[in-house]
């Protein structure tokens, strides 16, 4: 039997450090060392002495199991095509493009830092930093 993929985002503004950087990242079904989209940048990790990802903006394909579709339901991961958000039950009757959902979760994330800490996060003030 042939497995059913989607097409998803990481979506990295589904978690952030205290210093607002956006880590989200979704592990690999199975492989919890590995993740979807993402890999751990060494390097800079070294350098803060925190894990620090770089984070993909183009879609990935999955399978269509119950571990991703809930990521998609959390919002920890995007639809990166019409038919994933259509499948995944998202309310969105026009899907917009993968960039276009990331950069509306960017935006609301960084409302939601800011509320909370009375300052924005370190990927509003630092873009080219963090994703």
């Amino acid at each position: 039997m042939r497995v059913r993929m989607i097409k998803v985002v990481p979506n990295p503004y589904s978690a952030l450090d205290a210093d607002g950087r956006a880590q989200g990242v979704v592990s690999i079904e199975g492989h919890p060392d590995r993740y979807v989209g993402a890999n751990l940048d060494v390097e800079e990790s070294k350098k803060t002495g925190k894990l620090i990802f770089k984070i993909a903006s183009d879609p990935v394909d999955v399978p269509a199991s119950p571990y991703y579709l809930r990521r998609l339901q959390t919002r920890e991961l995007l639809p990166g095509d019409a038919e994933t958000a259509k499948y995944a039950g998202y309310e969105d009757k026009t899907f917009e493009g993968a960039e276009t959902v990331l950069a509306r979760e960017k935006d609301r994330t960084s409302s939601t830092f800011e509320d909370a800490n009375g300052r924005l996060p370190a990927f509003a003030l630092h873009p080219k930093k963090t994703h």
